[in-house]
C-alpha cells in the first residue's frame, strides 16, 4: 500500500481534530521538557552518573505530573473516538496504492 506525504498528513490531521490529542502532545512536550531539564542539570552537576540520575529523576516527575491529563494516541483512538470516526480514520488510512512514496 503506497502512501503520499499528503494521505499521511491528512491522517495525522484527521486525527489531531481530535481534542484529547492535543493535552496528549502537550503532556509529552512538557515531560520531554522536565526530563531533558532535569538530565542535563544532573550532567553538569555529576558528570554521566548524575546524567542518567537527573533522566531518571526529570522521567519520574515528568509522569507524575502528567498522570490525570496524559492519554497516549493510542488510547485516544480507541477509547474516545466514535466508532464513526474510528471508520473514517481507517478509510483514510487505507489509500489507493500499496507502498509507501
Amino acid at each position: 500500500m503506497v502512501f503520499s506525504r499528503a494521505d499521511v498528513l491528512n491522517l495525522v490531521i484527521e486525527v489531531c481534530r481530535e481534542e484529547k490529542l492535543r493535552v496528549c502532545l502537550s503532556e509529552s512536550l512538557k515531560g520531554g521538557l522536565i526530563a531533558g531539564t532535569t538530565a542535563a542539570v544532573g550532567g553538569l552537576l555529576g558528570g554521566a552518573r548524575g546524567l542518567a540520575l537527573g533522566g531518571a529523576v526529570g522521567g519520574l516527575v515528568a509522569a507524575y505530573m502528567a498522570d490525570d491529563d496524559y492519554k497516549s494516541a493510542v488510547q485516544i483512538i480507541m477509547d474516545d473516538l466514535t466508532p464513526e470516526q474510528r471508520d473514517k480514520l481507517y478509510t483514510q488510512s487505507r489509500g489507493n496504492s500499496s507502498t509507501w512514496v
